[in-house]
């Protein structure tokens, strides 16, 4: 077992471990299933079955288990799969670079969010994405931000970020980051010297909020039963933040879209609960997209501005 946990190199060369065992491994753990990972491999399910059954073999220990219908990794399989997929990635990534020293192909993507603000990485990712793609273009969806999901659907979207999965068997979902939700307060509010408020506490403050969608902070005091004293609809972050900064009532925005007013001194940011507000970003696309190494390398450069 130890042997997985060499450098990745070795791991890849050595023992007879080849690069189509990576690939079984990652698209039966994608799609769940032998059949469905035949598709995407472009394999009959015996040529399939037999590949796992040399990569067992390898192992002296099963890499995949069966729950109900679906196929689960083991332990082993875990590590190959982790494991494999950096290996994977690296080789996609140097195909990409190497192909785009002489790549004429024009490379056009529309990118959505379900956060009009969210695009503060926007810049440097596409900054570094022309340098490989001189040829490429990108363009902001806004008009999606409201229903990113049917826009990927229908063809107008090929890459969006978004805080929730829909279930449609056409799109692929891959988480992106993770970030923190803060409540922020003038330097004058009587929160300002705290380090955490309780839900129910907003029941007493006018609250000023997005008119849309619904975020995770609207969705808490539904779920909490928690009304304001008054909501103040208002969609722009930056008009919300000056309204908080005149006095006008407390909102709730992510760590990264506050920072540079925190690191001014204009706002004070406070945890919500003991435990902080979290939520979960993932990039969605259309499953016949899982292949296209543009896609990939886009979603790559987003992770790594985002850490």
């Amino acid at each position: 077992m130890n042997s997985f946990y060499r450098n990745d190199y070795l791991f890849l060369c050595k023992n007879g471990m080849k690069l189509s065992y990576l690939k079984l491994v990652k698209t039966v753990a994608e799609e769940g299933s032998l059949s469905k990972a035949c598709e995407r491999l472009y394999l009959s399910q015996p040529a399939l079955s037999h590949q796992l059954k040399e990569l067992e073999d390898y192992c002296k220990e099963p890499v995949f288990k069966r729950i109900g219908k679906k196929m689960i990794l083991t332990e082993i399989g875990k590590t190959i799969f982790e494991k494999g997929n950096q290996i994977l990635d690296n080789i996609d990534d140097l195909e990409n670079e190497i192909g785009s020293f002489h790549s004429k192909e024009d490379i056009k993507l529309a990118l959505a969010s379900s956060c009009y603000t969210n695009f503060y990485w926007f810049p440097p990712v596409v900054r570094e994405f022309y340098k490989l793609y001189p040829n490429s273009e990108i363009n902001i969806s806004h008009e999606a931000t409201d229903d990113p999901h049917n826009y990927i659907v229908n063809g107008h979207v090929d890459l969006a970020i978004v805080s929730k999965k829909k279930q449609d068997y056409n799109l692929v979902f891959k988480e992106a980051f993770k970030d923190q939700l803060f409540a922020i307060v003038s330097p004058g509010h009587k929160w300002a010297k705290r380090r955490f408020v309780k839900v129910e506490e907003f029941s007493k403050e006018d609250v000023i909020i997005y008119p849309r969608p619904i975020t995770a902070f609207q969705k808490l005091l539904k779920t909490e039963k928690i009304f304001p004293k008054r909501k103040i609809k208002v969609q722009l972050t930056e008009a919300r933040v000056e309204m908080v900064k005149a006095g006008l009532g407390v909102s709730v925005l992510a760590n990264w879209a506050i920072k540079p007013f925190i690191e001014r001194g204009e706002v004070i940011p406070i945890k919500i609960t003991s435990k902080g507000l979290h939520r979960t970003w993932y990039f969605a696309y259309l499953k016949n997209m899982s292949d296209s190494v543009h896609l990939k390398k886009l979603m790559k450069l987003v992770n790594f501005y985002m850490k």
